[in-house]
């Protein structure tokens, strides 16, 4: 290829340089002409080859079409030899010429490497002074004789050049510190307390943004959401206006809790009203799908793809096209399809969406809202009250995101980063709202994100969304139809409720214990001295280590202990415990758990708080005490919890016998407790009347005056009912020591690797039998082996795998059949096997 590579044009690249190749072959600056500087590059030897010139011949005489006399292309033969002086004689720019295109014969390979050489360090250079976001340099002819040795760095040629580069230099710093300054105030203006998820433009031929809307969002970012209103707003909250008895019933609850808070800095409001995302307008609403889970309203939860909202309307709705996917949901579209709690046949949570179409002219050219990231939503029963909040709710809810939401790892059994939580009844947030924020690492929003102060108009629409809450974990319903008790017919494993609280203690970076956490070592033995059966004084040993406190769950505002300072100290003489005050009113959510984790005893008038023991550990005495004339056997949530299997919580109620010993508040507002407001006839009946009947939710004047009483307690009795209840608490430790309550029975898988056994002691006509026994972990305490031929059964007497059945004629073929049988439980059978007798 090309020996030689001289630039002769009107701008040169640097002072020339000049390669010999050998006698009579020149290449550089010098034949560049006057107007730029040449570069050449090419071999150092100094031989004299032969030189061969590029010349096609066709037939031995005429030349290719395109090339001169000489071989040369016929552009380069009329070519310049300079640009910018005129150059030299057509001869001279024919040598030149010469000289590019005639090379050794052998000197191909060589050249090409230092032409790429050459090539690369111009694009060096080049790329330089692009990234310095400067233009090139004009160069300066080079100058004939070298600078002398020793000069100063920039004299000479590149004095000018070096000059300008450092002015540049210090114009583009300039420039950027003006912006960093600029950033940081932009920065610094807009910075929020969290990090707002953008919204993502997903199909731009039908969304555009609009200003309009998002100035108005801006101005809304401090807003708070309003209180709770009156019994009228909640009432239209429910599905069509069905069941204002209950709603009433309801919203008595929520007005309870409001009189009896009486600190207005807890009113309710939006948790972060600065996470919002940007509103744009849609040309045209996305189609929706629809997946519901469940047979009926009491069961269903529904996901849906493309759900919105409507703000003038107050209505969920879905976008239906002949495209949408409408799976399990019922035909009869009148009746409402889900609930979105998990107080059953409570109209409060009816819940239905509307069907519109895409293409009503109403709903194109409308701004939304748009929601990428997956949406929990759901409703509170009571959204100040932490029994319901944890009861009704949020342990329902961590269920939901279990089985919706993906991710996760092995001790955490979902991701937090990949979905929200949105609460839509009417009311903002409470303390008690706390505990939800740990099902996702992103803010809470409330109802009053979808229509927001000069968002009026905008529609919120979720991309994915499921709506309603299991009724996996509720054990207790509240009387809104029936007296108050336990759920008939259900006992939810309190195995449940303990995956939920061990999973509250791993977020807290707690350590549990080895019945707690099955992956952890375990001994399955008792300390030394410790009998399994019979109870004594070594059975202490037993206890953790732990549980060195008992604390008294006491109230500021309503039903009092009034001598709760002697009981601590008696408490503290009689079991030489360390004694705690755990109030809601000084202590958070968090550090109430970090209580319940040390309590040995906890004890609390009957309330709220005491769902808290959820927290405790195994073994943990929980003493529930009632005020004069409250029935403890009517009002049972908390033993309940306690009794629900693998709770192992050892409960024991404590009820004041003495009138003497209650004080009640006949002046209070009604719903705590007040009477003056009934009539005298009807006032002096709740005095008089000695147990409370039982009675419906939520405003029975005899259950309110009596509930809402101070009580001075007994501190004998309830020494005697603790130091009796440690002594069943000890048992359940020492099975809790020698067992681990993670296990379960599996169910028996059908046996395998069946064969027929030969053997010289085998009699004639005798079916002898063996199979593996059950590799998955299932029991097995006898087995089933039912002969096809006959219909007979046949039971082995323990659980060895193998059987030995006689009496058959010598030489039939018996087909048979085999399972495992575990009290009552019956494995699957085997497949069909035969053998020879």
């Amino acid at each position: 290829m090309f020996a030689d590579h001289s630039h002769g044009h009107g701008h040169g690249h640097g002072p020339a340089v000049s390669h010999v190749h050998g006698p009579g072959l020149s290449a550089g600056g010098a034949g560049a002409g006057a107007g730029g500087v040449g570069t050449s590059t090419g071999s150092s030897n100094t031989s004299s080859p032969r030189i061969a010139i590029r010349r096609r011949v066709h037939d031995g005489a005429g030349l290719d079409e395109g090339y001169d006399a000489s071989g040369l292309p016929i552009h380069l033969s009329g070519a310049s030899g300079g640009g910018g002086g005129g150059g030299g004689s057509k001869a001279r720019r024919s040598a030149l010429a010469r000289g590019l295109y005639c090379l050794p014969a052998n000197a191909g390979p060589v050249f090409v490497l230092l032409v790429a050489i050459g090539a690369l360090t111009a694009g060096m250079f080049l790329g330089m002074v692009f990234f310095a976001g400067l233009e090139a340099p004009t160069m300066v002819p080079a100058q004939k004789a070298a600078p002398a040795p020793g000069a100063p760095a920039g004299s000479g040629a590149a004095a000018p050049v070096l000059s300008e580069l450092q002015s540049r230099l210090k114009t583009q710093n300039s420039k950027i510190a003006e912006l960093e300054t600029e950033l940081n105030r932009l920065r610094a203006a807009a910075r929020v307390a969290q990090r707002v998820q953008p919204a993502t433009q997903a199909d731009p031929s039908h969304i555009r943004h609009d200003p309009a809307a998002n100035a108005a969002q801006q101005g809304n970012r401090a807003e708070v959401a309003g209180a709770p209103k009156a019994s009228g707003a909640v009432a239209k909250a429910a599905v069509d206006n069905h069941g204002d008895a209950h709603i009433s019933q309801q919203d008595a609850m929520v007005r309870q809790a409001a009189v009896g808070d009486k600190t207005p800095t807890t009113e309710d409001k939006h948790a972060d009203t600065s996470d919002v995302t940007p509103v744009y307008m849609w040309d045209k609403l996305p189609e929706s799908s629809v997946w519901c889970y469940g047979n009926t309203r009491d069961d269903r939860i529904c996901r849906f793809r493309n759900l919105c909202y409507h703000p003038d309307h107050e209505k969920w709705f879905i976008l239906k096209t002949n495209r949408s996917v409408l799976s399990n949901v019922p035909e009869d579209r009148g009746e409402p399809l889900l609930d979105t709690g998990t107080v059953q046949n409570h109209p409060y949570f009816f819940w239905n969406y509307a069907e519109a179409s895409p293409f009503a002219e109403n709903l194109q050219n409308v701004p939304v809202r748009y929601e990428e990231m997956p949406h929990l939503l759901f409703k509170r029963l009571h959204p100040k009250n932490i029994m319901h909040n944890l009861h009704d709710d949020l342990l329902g809810m961590y269920f939901m995101v279990k089985q919706f939401v993906g991710g996760g790892s092995r001790r955490l059994p979902f991701s937090l980063n990949t979905h929200r939580v949105m609460i839509i009844d009417p009311h903002g947030f409470t303390e008690s709202t706390r505990p939800f924020q740990y099902l996702s690492n992103h803010p809470i929003r409330f109802s009053s994100y979808l229509k927001q102060k000069g968002d009026e108009k905008v529609f919120t629409c979720f991309r994915d969304a499921v709506v309603g809450n299991t009724k996996l974990t509720t054990w207790y319903q509240y009387g809104f139809r029936e007296p108050q008790g336990p759920i008939l017919g259900k006992s939810p494993n309190g195995m449940y409720v303990r995956e939920v609280s061990e999973w509250f203690l791993r977020r807290l970076a707690q350590p549990l214990s080895p019945d707690e956490d099955y992956t952890l070592p375990r001994t399955f033995t008792l300390p030394p001295g410790v009998s399994a059966d019979k109870p004594s004084e070594m059975d202490k040993l037993v206890d953790y280590p732990e549980t060195d406190l008992i604390v008294i769950m006491s109230r500021r505002r309503n039903r009092l202990i009034l001598n709760e300072d002697e009981l601590a100290n008696d408490l503290h003489r009689a079991f030489g415990y360390e004694v705690k005050f755990v109030r809601n009113e000084d202590m958070t959510f968090e550090e109430q758990i970090l209580a319940m984790r040390r309590a040995r005893v906890v004890l609390a008038m009957h309330g709220s708080i005491l769902v808290m023991t959820m927290f405790c550990r195994r073994g943990t005495v929980v003493i529930e005490m009632y005020p004069f004339a409250v029935p403890g056997d009517h009002y049972t949530p908390y033993k309940t919890l306690a009794n629900l299997n693998g709770m192992d919580l050892v409960y024991r109620a404590w009820e004041n016998k003495h009138a003497s010993m209650s004080v009640g508040h006949p002046d209070n507002h009604r719903l705590n407790g007040g009477i003056n407001h009934l009539p005298p006839e009807e006032r002096e009946l709740v005095l008089n009347t000695l147990t409370v009947p039982q009675h419906k939710c939520c405003s029975s004047p005899y259950w309110l005056y009596r509930i809402y009483q101070d009580t001075r307690v007994t501190t004998s009795e309830v020494v005697e009912l603790i130091t009796e209840a440690l002594v069943e608490s000890r048992q359940i430790l020492k099975r809790v020591r020698t067992t681990d309550p993670d296990k379960a029975d599996v169910h028996s898988i059908a046996p395998t690797n069946i064969r027929c056994l030969e053997h010289g002691n085998r009699p004639p006509g005798s079916l002898w039998l063996a199979w593996d026994p059950i590799w998955t972990g299932g029991q097995a305490e006898r087995w089933n082996v039912h002969v096809a031929n006959d219909g007979r059964e046949y039971i082995t007497l323990g659980s060895a795998p193998t059987i030995a059945i006689p009496r058959f004629e010598p030489n039939t073929t018996v087909r048979f059949f085999v399972r495992s049988i575990a009290g009552n439980v019956k494995g699957d059978w085997s497949t069909r096997h035969e053998c020879v007798v």
